[in-house]
Parts: structure tokens; sequence; C-alpha cells
């Protein structure tokens, strides 16, 4: 039968460090303050597995930014098709400072699953 999942996550990082105080990550102010993810899944068809995922994240004295990606693959015997639309709404957003990343774009793949 056709399934539906749906999943919540939310991560708070509370900081009391200052900057300047001899830290060795420049990365380390970069972590997001907040990061939620929501995520629905389901089975159609008693085959097709299709999943979506929203992501909200903000980082220190930066806006906060969407992202909404979508997977579905299709199980048929021993291998498995992938194809992900990543950052559907085309967001512009930098993960490590002044390295942006992809906006729109589709990835494709294929498991195969060998056993002995």
């Amino acid at each position: 039968s056709d399934r539906i999942h749906f999943r919540l996550d939310f991560t708070r990082l509370f900081r009391d460090w200052e900057k300047g105080v001899d830290y060795e990550s420049k990365y380390l102010f970069n972590t997001p303050e907040d990061h939620l993810t929501i995520t629905g899944s389901g089975v159609w068809f008693n085959k097709l597995r299709h999943s979506v995922s929203m992501i909200v994240k903000k980082r220190e004295r930066r806006s906060e930014y969407y992202l909404l990606d979508t997977r579905l693959t299709l199980p048929m015997g021993r291998v498995e098709l992938n194809l992900d639309l990543k950052n559907i709404l085309n967001e512009s957003y930098e993960e490590i400072p002044g390295v942006e990343m992809p906006g729109f774009h589709i990835m494709s793949g294929c498991v195969i699953h060998i056993s002995r």
C-alpha cells in the first residue's frame, strides 16, 4: 500500500564565545544558529519512492535561506534509478564564506545491488 511519512528536525546553536578569542577554526562562526529541516517521503504504486525536503538555515549576521529538494527513486530488481532536483527555488547562499553554492540543478544516478 502507499505510505507517507513526515519528519521534522530543528537545531538551535547557543553560543557564548567571542570572536577574536584564540579559536582555531575560522568556520566556527559560520555554523548555522538555526537549522530546520522538514521532510516528507512516500511510496507510490508500491514501487516509486519520492521524498521532498525543505531546509531553512539562519547564520549570524546573514539572512535566512530556504532550500527545497526532491528525489525520485525507482527500484527495478537489483538496480535503482535516482533523479534529484536540488535547490528548486534557485536560492543563492554560501555554506563556506565566499563560496557560492549551486543554484537549481539536477542530478541522476544508478545504484546496483550486488550480493555474494
